[in-house]
């Protein structure tokens, strides 16, 4: 509708002349204006960079998130495996009341080893959700870092990872850091990394050893776990 400036009626678009007084309609001020064509084209340029750059920022960080971390594939040889497969003896040995040392030293290799060869199957997990490949375990410092491999919906590679420290005379992680692949998670999204690696804690021969044990630690460079 065209508005009349003298009489204030509503006319239909096209009118001239008000149909309630007669006078002449302002056609000219109810024309919408018309930017520049440069001008428009610098709007559309901008628009398009920032759109570009948010789906740019998009792809990174799925990307981040799918792509795995680099893995060392840790292997020891036969006679590594069979220091380790007798630590392991003795250490469940001793948790179940029998003689034995109250302090045990598993290097960052010898965990991962027996973690994936023998205490855990070689995938667990709810198949539509997840699926646990591998668990790496390594130190930086005195800090504990641990990295699981992954496959969301069974397909999709993923690797988590957590980074903490075990507080003195305890069985605890502190976690200073998560991750999701490469991109790590703000401190209040950190459970989403977490309870993924509750299910690598659940089976028994895991409990058995964290519920049996007084303390881990890390002392330089390895694992060193105390029973009393």
């Amino acid at each position: 509708m065209i508005k009349c400036e003298e009489c204030g009626h509503d006319n239909p678009l096209g009118s001239i002349f008000c149909r309630q007084c007669g006078g002449k309609l302002d056609i000219e001020n109810i024309k919408p204006t018309l930017e520049p064509k440069s001008k428009m084209n610098i709007i559309n340029l901008v628009r398009n960079l920032i759109g570009g750059i948010i789906l740019l920022v998009v792809v990174w960080i799925i990307g981040s998130m799918a792509i795995p971390q680099s893995s060392v594939n840790r292997i020891l040889d036969e006679d590594g495996m069979k220091k380790a497969d007798e630590k392991l003896d003795f250490l469940l040995a001793k948790i179940k009341g029998k003689f034995g040392e109250n302090k045990y030293t598993f290097s960052p290799d010898e965990l991962t080893y027996l973690y994936n060869a023998k205490l855990t199957a070689s995938e667990t997990g709810d198949e539509q959700s997840y699926q646990i490949g591998n668990v790496y375990f390594s130190t930086w410092g005195e800090q504990v870092v641990i990295l699981m491999e992954t496959k969301l919906l069974g397909v999709v590679p993923v690797s988590f990872s957590i980074k903490g420290t075990i507080p003195e005379n305890s069985t605890d992680l502190f976690v200073l850091n998560a991750k999701i692949g490469h991109y790590s998670v703000p401190r209040f999204m950190r459970n989403i990394v977490l309870d993924k690696f509750k299910a690598a804690a659940e089976p028994s021969s895991v409990q058995q050893i964290i519920n049996g044990v007084s303390s881990f630690a890390v002392e330089d460079g390895e694992f060193v776990v105390r029973v009393e």
